[in-house]
């Protein structure tokens, strides 16, 4: 089960940076 959440957190991230990406733009 941990393995799978680490999983999970690492996607949100990377959406939050492209996010951010996009607000910068």
């Amino acid at each position: 089960m941990s393995e799978h959440w680490e999983s999970v957190p690492l996607n949100l991230i990377v959406l939050q940076i492209i996010n951010k990406r996009d607000g910068l733009i």
